[in-house]
């Protein structure tokens, strides 16, 4: 089975970029891949590191970015604060 690139992310650069792959693993059958990528003039685009996550990872990654099972979880920093009134003192 060859690579399947699932998502290409756009880099802080035009330079670079990170490309998302679902990749053949020896023992688990599949695994997901992120590949940090920069451009060369001379050769393209190239990678520059990679990591492999586990099937048995992959909940504990969606958990950590904030989704779950793809929908994503609520975050208390997320909502609005709440904006208390308080009654307005008038002096004579």
């Amino acid at each position: 089975m060859l690579p399947v690139i699932l998502a290409t992310i756009d880099g802080s650069s035009d330079s670079e970029r990170l490309i998302l792959s679902l990749v053949p693993c020896e023992s688990d059958g599949q695994c997901i891949e992120l590949q940090r990528q920069t451009w060369s003039e001379s050769i393209g685009w190239f990678t520059q590191s990679r990591v492999r996550v586990a099937r048995e990872e992959i909940n504990g990654l969606r958990s950590a970015l904030g989704t779950v099972s793809g929908v994503k979880r609520k975050m208390a920093d997320a909502q609005s604060p709440a904006i208390l009134r308080f009654p307005a003192q008038h002096s004579a």
